[in-house]
């Protein structure tokens, strides 16, 4: 597929966890240098929303589809035309999520440092076992811990990434999103972190769509 670069996938079982700020990072990052599309199959539309927001500003934007239902061929017709295609799959597991899956070649799924949060991976892990089984044995899955604490001395954040490193469907990404302000405000605004005036958002957001784009 002449201009094809990869398909990434945002998105889990449990809500509220960023899943939308993540997605939408990672497209206007990629959009600075590649035709990107940002698919928003989530039917709360927060992606779509932000994107909306954008266009209200005169922001430059990617390309937005909304989509439901299936998504495999829909994904691999539009890959015919993007370099990049990040999509909002939601915080549920959904037949937008377990299509995409088989049409993708990452994904990402991120998850809070809580127990609650972190006893919905063992699904998700099904999950993408299951579509490698399916014929999509190169996706790579990858989990993201957000919402951690920014004092150093709390142990959430190490308790939970030994139970990641547990799982057999995902690698652990090694940056993880602290819990600032940052990344709401500036979702809310349409913006992308980068945009806004917390340079620590700033970095973390950057250093974790690299690490996820280039798989380290």
């Amino acid at each position: 597929m002449e201009g094809f670069f990869m398909i990434v996938v945002v998105g889990g079982q449990k809500g509220g966890v960023g899943k939308t700020t993540i997605a939408v990072n990672i497209a206007h990052e990629v959009s600075q240098d590649s035709k990107t599309l940002l698919v928003d199959a989530d039917p709360q539309g927060s992606s779509a929303n932000w994107h909306f927001w954008r266009k209200e500003q005169n922001l430059d934007a990617c390309r937005l589809y909304q989509m439901k239902g299936d998504l495999y061929d829909p994904l691999l017709d539009q890959a015919e035309l993007y370099q990049v295609i990040v999509v909002d799959s939601g915080g549920v597991d959904s037949i937008e999520l377990r299509s995409a899956l088989l049409a993708c070649d990452i994904f990402v799924c991120p998850v809070r440092p809580g127990q609650f949060d972190i006893e919905t991976l063992g699904k998700m892990n099904d999950v993408v076992e299951k579509a490698r089984a399916q014929g999509n044995r190169e996706l790579v899955a990858r989990v993201v811990l957000t919402h951690t604490p920014t004092n150093p001395v709390m142990a959430d954040e190490k308790e939970a990434r030994a139970i990641l490193n547990e799982l057999s469907a995902f690698s652990p990404v090694k940056t993880s999103l602290k819990y600032r302000s940052a990344y709401w405000r500036t979702a809310s605004a349409g913006l992308a972190v980068s945009e806004g005036d917390d340079g620590r958002a700033t970095g973390e957001m950057q250093n974790l769509i690299k690490e996820v784009l280039n798989n380290d």
